[in-house]
């Protein structure tokens, strides 16, 4: 009988250690999902402020060699 309680606490520890475990896994996974989607979000938001401000460049450099054009052809008048 008392070889029977053992194996029965034995195999409660291990379940219950399993259960534990297992729980304190899925926290480790969601806590990393969270890490992961607020990572992507500032990657996308960066790649937008990086987008802005090629777009920003290349309208000031537009901007430049028309000036720029339009002085050269007044000099050579």
């Amino acid at each position: 009988m008392e070889i029977v309680i053992g194996l029965v606490a034995l195999a409660v520890g291990v379940v219950g250690g399993w259960v534990l475990g297992m729980v304190r896994a899925a926290e480790r996974v969601r806590r990393a999902e969270v890490r992961a989607a607020e990572a992507a979000a500032r990657l996308d938001a960066e790649r937008r402020v990086a987008d802005e401000r090629v777009a920003a460049a290349q309208a000031d450099q537009d901007r430049l060699r028309e000036q720029f054009r339009a002085l050269a052809a007044e000099a050579l008048q």
